[in-house]
């Protein structure tokens, strides 16, 4: 079996990737000023190389810019 230090140091390239856009039900509904929330939406990103080795990261900001210019639309263009 590889060690860590050999899989961090293989050289990988992108092939593809996949975004995948989920609307994920929260178990309870949330309620603060700003309303009421029972689901929350979630980017996935699968990453595929030329060896179809793949791997997944997400995104799991706010769904509108409120506070930061982190949001799932930004998120999105920025990949593209």
């Amino acid at each position: 079996m590889a060690s860590i230090d050999q899989y961090l140091a293989k050289e990988i390239s992108l092939k593809h990737l996949e975004l995948h856009l989920l609307n994920l039900p929260e178990k309870e509904s949330f309620i603060s000023s700003l309303g009421k929330r029972s689901s929350k939406q979630i980017l996935i990103i699968k990453w595929i190389d030329k060896d179809n080795n793949n791997g997944y990261g997400e995104c799991s900001c706010r769904t509108d810019p409120y506070y930061s210019a982190e949001f799932v639309d930004a998120s999105i263009i920025l990949i593209n």
